[in-house]
């Protein structure tokens, strides 16, 4: 069932924040999550990068951040999240 598949997802998400970590292994962070809470997350997410943490990120869905220091290893060709493909 999506509905407790999301419940779930956001509950594990809501450890991972409420526990203050410098860096944050995410795997698949946006499965069963509805747009407004993967808005929300991907906010939470710049928070934690711009005081200094880390987050290793696996997803096939794209995430938003628009920050330099992000490294996409899309398709087996890293690249930093401001370059061109």
């Amino acid at each position: 069932d999506t509905a407790r598949e999301g419940v779930l997802a956001c509950l594990d998400l809501s450890r991972i924040l409420a526990a203050p970590a410098p860096v944050w292994l995410l795997d698949e962070p946006t499965t069963a999550l509805d747009k407004a809470t993967i808005a929300q997350l991907e906010k939470t997410m710049a928070e934690h990068r711009a005081g200094g943490g880390i987050i290793v990120l696996s997803t096939h869905a794209e995430i938003l951040l628009e920050d330099p220091q992000v490294l996409e290893l899309a398709h087996f060709n890293p690249r930093f999240k401001g370059e061109a493909a």
